[in-house]
């Protein structure tokens, strides 16, 4: 089993594990081939290795502080043995990154009581926000919410059709300027 493959099994559940593995297709490619690519450069954990864990995961939009808590942490818990093969450090990683994720709070979406409440997403092209909004839109429907996308990407060519795709495959309307 891969290591992309571990970190999808600890923190999926099993009741919406396919729609939520759906979303490790692009990262899984980036994102864990980078990190497997590594076990044919480096023979340890060092401060070399731990450099370009670091460039690999703020590559894959982990925060500055997250990625050197994790590279600390792997630091620490490598340092308690005399060898670490590269099986041993993934599994730390892995520890890590769930431990992280187990100590953050869920904090729950806050809605306009009395109107419509409004979610910008905006990142770089190919950040996922199309299909972060589908997302989004799905488990809105299921919870009985009335959702409409507002197409507003001037610059990405086919943006605006794709995100109105989206929205006849959910039953969503998309308001979109004239073409």
């Amino acid at each position: 089993m891969s290591f992309l493959d571990k970190l999808k099994e600890a923190f999926s559940k099993k009741d919406d594990k396919a729609t939520y593995l759906s979303g490790f297709k692009k990262s899984k490619q980036t994102f864990g081939d980078q990190l497997n690519q590594m076990q044919y450069k480096y023979k340890g954990v060092d401060d070399e290795f731990l450099e370009q864990l670091t460039i690999i995961l703020l590559e894959s939009d982990v925060g500055i502080e997250t990625a050197d808590y994790i590279c600390e942490q792997m630091k620490i818990k490598c340092s308690e043995y005399p060898t670490i093969t590269f099986k041993w450090a993934m599994n730390f990683l892995l520890e890590t990154m769930k431990e992280i994720y187990e100590a953050t709070p869920d904090k729950p979406i806050s809605f306009n009581e009395n109107g419509t409440t409004v979610f910008l997403l905006e990142g770089v092209n190919g950040s996922g926000k199309t299909t972060t909004s589908a997302k989004l839109a799905r488990m809105f429907l299921d919870q009985g919410k009335s959702v409409a996308f507002t197409a507003a990407d001037t610059f990405r060519a086919g943006a605006i059709d794709q995100l109105a795709k989206w929205g006849e495959r959910l039953g969503v309307p998309c308001i979109k300027g004239i073409e």
